[in-house]
Parts: C-alpha cells; structure tokens; sequence
C-alpha cells in the first residue's frame, strides 16, 4: 500500500492473500460441510463441479455421474438427488433433498461428491481443496525401503 507517497510491504508469512473465486468457492464449501448446511451445500457443490470439471476440464456435464460407484441404494438414491440438482441447479429438483437430518444427509452428499472426484482421476485435486493430505504427501513422509537403516 501507499501512503504519503511512500510504498509499504506487509508479510503474510506462508498463507497467501489473493485468492480465486474458485479457492473462495471451496472455502464456502468447506465451512457448510462443518456446519451440516444442508440448504448451501449442494448448490456450493454444483458450482464446484462446474467449474472445475466442466469449465476448467472440458468435461461433457451429462456424463458426470456416469459410473459412480453406490455400494448401497441408500447411496445410489444421494447421487441420483445430487445428479438432479447439478442438472437443474438451485432451482429445481429438491425431491427428498432434506429428507435426512443435516449433518447425516451433509456427510452423504460429501461422500458422493469425493466419489465423482475419484472416478474421474481426480482425487488428489479433491483432497487438496480440502486440505487433506494426499497420497504423494503421505508417501513422502515416509523413507522408501531403500532408504532405511537395515542395521
């Protein structure tokens, strides 16, 4: 900043203060996964989606959900609202959205939504937006086999 004429550098230290709306929309995602916002969620999560799969990636929208793995029909039924919502977004297709209490249907509708990551190759993408830590960054804490003391 100026101020008199005169520039001033602030330090931020590692968290850097430019941010996209992307890395935005994440952080909004985020926040209503710890609050069980049911009403934010999937709609923070079609905005997502979008963006990075269908903006960013090129992906073709109607082929998101395609493969999917759903071990139960209790899942099968989170992806298919979730495919509905993605598809007419915020404005349609709230058939049995809310039916679960928010932290219960949050936690499903999160677990489908790492899902679509992971069947498209995308997992690791998914966990760093999350701030998880991702396989490469587990494998590099940890010496390989070679590299350990054999004494």
């Amino acid at each position: 900043s100026k101020n008199q004429g005169v520039s001033h550098v602030k330090a931020f230290g590692i968290e850097n203060p430019v941010r996209s709306d992307y890395k935005e929309l994440w952080m909004e995602l985020k926040e209503a996964n710890e609050n069980s916002n049911a009403m934010l969620l999937p709609n923070l999560m079609r905005r997502v989606v979008e963006t990075y799969f269908v903006d960013y990636g090129g992906y073709d929208k109607n082929r998101l959900f395609a493969g999917l793995y759903c071990k139960t029909k209790g899942d099968r039924q989170v992806v298919t609202s979730l495919a509905k919502w993605f598809d007419e977004g915020s404005h349609g297709a709230k058939d049995n959205l809310y039916s679960m209490n928010g932290e219960m249907i949050c936690e499903r509708w999160m677990g489908a939504f790492e899902e679509m990551f992971e069947a498209h190759g995308q997992g690791e993408h998914y966990r760093m937006m999350m701030g998880e830590e991702s396989s490469w960054q587990s494998q590099a804490a940890k010496p390989s086999e070679e590299l350990r003391d054999k004494s």
